[in-house]
């Protein structure tokens, strides 16, 4: 995997002012990324900073305990599942939890996803319990808002798209616009990632020589990673799309699934 720039703060931030800003919080299991932004532009930048921030906030205080316009914090599952929205009842999220295995230390939620899923996922009460000091949150499934990138740019049929985070590979399908597949995998070094390409491609029945894999994250064209992607699929690109005005040290791609939390509402049915 690539390394990437972990903070940026622009010339121009002025928490006095915060009210006119918008937080954005991407909460993993065990660390947390965060984005500053006006509008359009990109005013402070973090990734990989520990859930403790979070709580007791020391190094980052000033920055999360700032009076925003709005604050959005999306949530990486343990686990999850898609129900379609015709099937889908809040009473009765308790039987769609059964898929998960739910754990005494664990919370259900469900969401509306995209027009035609809901989504019912588990987080631990740990990352749930760090957000609680955000008052008026709009809280979120962490992959929510990549979907709704992914669906308003028109997604051929050919393209298949992987987003990887830490230990952890996302991957979208959509056929004929509709999002037809989404699965989370972990991996541990980047052979994981390559079969378990190939195994979604399969899945999908995709051919591998046709398909097109649309990458974001912690990846880069000299990356290893790529290189063995790029010769198992018909083409490698990386997804760029421009939702924030970067810093020349930061790229669409790398920061696209925290950004686009800025799309996202929550429509929480539990």
């Amino acid at each position: 995997m690539s390394e990437q720039t972990n903070t940026f703060r622009d010339d121009t931030l002025n928490l006095d002012q915060a009210y006119y800003y918008a937080l954005l919080l991407l909460v993993d299991a065990d660390s947390f990324s965060y984005a500053v932004t006006f509008k359009t532009q990109l005013l402070a930048y973090g990734a990989n900073c520990a859930l403790s921030e979070l709580t007791e906030p020391a190094q980052l205080r000033e920055l999360l305990t700032a009076s925003y316009k709005k604050i959005t914090v999306g949530l990486t599952a343990s686990a999850f599942t898609l129900v379609p929205q015709p099937l889908f009842s809040a009473d009765h999220v308790k039987d769609f939890a059964r898929l998960l295995d739910v754990k005494s230390n664990e919370r259900v939620l469900a969401q509306v996803l995209d027009e035609k899923n809901h989504v019912v996922y588990k987080v631990d009460e740990q990352r749930l319990a760090a957000t609680t000091q955000f008052i008026n949150k709009n809280l979120v499934f962490g992959a929510q808002g990549l979907i709704k990138v992914i669906a308003q740019n028109n997604p051929i049929n050919k393209n298949l798209y992987l987003h990887l985070t830490g230990n952890r590979a996302e991957f979208i399908y959509f056929k004929h616009n509709n999002l037809r597949f989404y699965n989370t995998f972990e991996f541990k070094n980047a052979n994981d990632v390559v079969y378990y390409s190939a195994l979604v491609a399969q899945e999908i029945e995709m051919l591998p020589n046709y398909a097109v894999l649309v990458v974001s994250g912690n990846i880069n064209i000299d990356d290893e990673l790529y290189t063995n992607l790029a010769g198992f699929f018909s083409e490698v690109i990386l997804n760029e799309v421009p939702l924030l005005e970067l810093p020349a040290q930061l790229s669409s791609h790398q920061v696209l699934q925290l950004a686009a939390l800025s799309l996202c509402e929550s429509l929480e049915a539990v």
